[in-house]
């Protein structure tokens, strides 16, 4: 995202996504990259199967948010499908709290209670963030904001996005922004070796 913000070649940035989300720290991290990036060039976003959580805390970023109809925008406990399976697990831990989230057990009441505090603390952080990027008032943040599941007709009616559409629709957006009929070339980020391997 730096690199991009400095490149006198980029335009704009499109941020294709798919993902039910992520730590919120490295979302965090990356919405904070975005909104300054959308200081100087624009953002569009487009939503292709699901951007839940972290997915649509990065997607907040954007100038304009699209995704397709059928889009949508989870602490799992697999103790009872291990068990079913046959599974056991055995935690060596040297702390107290050590395997406090670990989804093979169930958490202690003092446990949830420890991670609810950290988790609202996020989730306030999370809504401050959502009303800056969409710029929408935080009763309307707070009524979507909560971890429910909308599909993508839903989403535009709440308001959630701006539009249906795709790529395609995401870069008429940005041509609109900039102002510019041009084609404009897409220049998508190159992997690393480890991430060609």
């Amino acid at each position: 995202i730096r690199s991009a913000k400095e490149d006198p070649s980029v335009r704009g940035l499109l941020l294709s996504i798919n993902s039910p989300g992520g730590a919120v720290g490295a979302t965090k991290k990356i919405y904070d990259a975005l909104i300054v990036f959308r200081k100087e060039k624009p953002i569009i976003a487009y939503i292709t199967d699901i951007g839940a959580s972290g997915g649509y805390y990065i997607a907040a970023a954007a100038d304009r948010i699209y995704a397709y109809p059928g889009s949508i925008m989870i602490h799992p406990n697999a103790d009872e499908l291990l068990k079913k399976i046959g599974v056991s697990v055995t935690v060596v831990k040297a702390g107290r709290f050590k395997d406090s989230s670990y989804p093979f057990r169930n958490m202690t009441e003092e446990e949830r209670l420890m991670h609810q505090t950290i988790a609202d603390d996020a989730y306030d952080q999370f809504i401050r963030d959502l009303v800056e990027g969409r710029k929408q008032p935080e009763a309307n943040v707070r009524k979507w904001g909560e971890g429910r599941i909308f599909s993508g007709v839903q989403a535009r009616k709440e308001q959630i996005i701006d539009e249906f559409g795709g790529e395609d629709e995401a870069m008429q957006a940005m041509k609109d922004r900039l102002k510019t009929k041009d084609d404009l070339p897409i220049l998508r980020p190159r992997k690393d070796f480890f991430e060609e391997l």
